[in-house]
């Protein structure tokens, strides 16, 4: 039995308490999210709609003293063979991976009070990116002086940090995802993890993601309203596009980079899945160093249709005639 919690602080949560309808918004899109990636697991699709015939062995465990905890436990009971043989808590690290874009430069340091730390922080900047293992390394040795802040800035980079290394611990097995697979989980999920905000508009200032298993408990995701509620004004393409890019920045621990495209506003960012880094490795090295290379990914855009961002899915360099 793999378990998810979900933890809301501040706010009303800090009184052990939530406002109903914020409560009721995310678990109704948390329980469709959850019986919609167990049926991809258990059969390699999901259905538009929920309904009674949507037999699920996931269930709502009592609240737990704390800020204000909800918990879900989900059956690996079924039978027959699963297509994607993964917990479903496998699968909610998955696509949050996809969803999030992980902590930046400037924003770990707007979350910085102390001048004396900020400049700490400088000194492990590298091409406006940060190492997290150096930054989480950096505030654990201050914790007792670090302000509200600063510590939801520790609790933000070590989700990051764990959801990055058990993806890729488990890469094998997501690997059976395919590329246009992966594109429908990420479109049929961005809007209902929207849905994580909901509360923290009166309920909370900030909620976090836990997995628990056998290998103990797991912190996947830390969020605040402003993070979350971004994903509101997103939608994200059914199908991979090839374009050619030039890239121009790469950060190998947490796969983001930048690249240019004419028909794109800017220099904007990519970003290669912890589950998928290892393999596009190699190939990222050598794109690097070309001036352009052919590219596969869907792309994040704008409600209007803009594009904002792309997941990548593969890259390979262009054979000159």
């Amino acid at each position: 039995m793999d378990e998810l919690q979900f933890r809301f602080q501040g706010g009303l949560s800090d009184d052990h308490k939530m406002d109903f309808y914020e409560a009721a918004r995310f678990q109704y899109a948390a329980a469709r999210l959850s019986v919609k990636l167990d049926q991809f697991r258990r059969t390699g699709r999901f259905s538009k709609r929920v309904t009674t015939a949507s037999r699920t062995n996931i269930d709502l465990y009592p609240y737990e003293s704390g800020s204000f905890n909800l918990k879900i436990a989900s059956s690996e009971e079924f039978d027959g063979e699963m297509k994607i043989n993964v917990p479903l808590t496998a699968l909610w690290t998955y696509i949050i991976e996809r969803v999030f874009q992980p902590t930046d430069t400037h924003a770990a340091l707007d979350l910085i009070d102390d001048n004396s730390l900020r400049s700490e922080f400088f000194d492990i900047i590298d091409n406006n990116i940060f190492d997290s293992n150096e930054a989480i390394g950096l505030l654990r040795a201050q914790v007792g002086d670090l302000g509200v802040t600063e510590l939801e800035l520790l609790d933000r980079l070590i989700s990051e940090t764990e959801r990055r290394s058990y993806l890729m611990n488990h890469r094998e097995l997501l690997s059976a995802i395919t590329a246009e697979q992966d594109a429908a989980l990420v479109t049929m999920a961005t809007p209902l993890l929207s849905e994580i905000a909901v509360p923290l508009r009166r309920s909370a200032k900030r909620v976090t993601i836990t997995t628990i298993d056998a290998l103990g408990r797991r912190p996947i995701l830390t969020t605040d309203r402003q993070t979350a509620e971004a994903l509101e004004s997103i939608k994200i393409d059914k199908h991979v596009t090839s374009f050619d890019i030039d890239i121009v920045q790469y950060n190998k621990e947490n796969g983001w980079g930048k690249f240019r495209n004419p028909s794109w506003v800017g220099i904007p960012s990519f970003s290669v899945p912890a589950d998928r880094k290892d393999d596009l490795r190699f190939h990222l090295l050598g794109a690097m160093r070309e001036d352009r290379v052919s590219a596969d990914a869907y792309i994040v855009r704008s409600l209007s249709g803009e594009p904002i961002r792309m997941i990548l899915v593969d890259v390979n360099l262009i054979e000159e005639i």
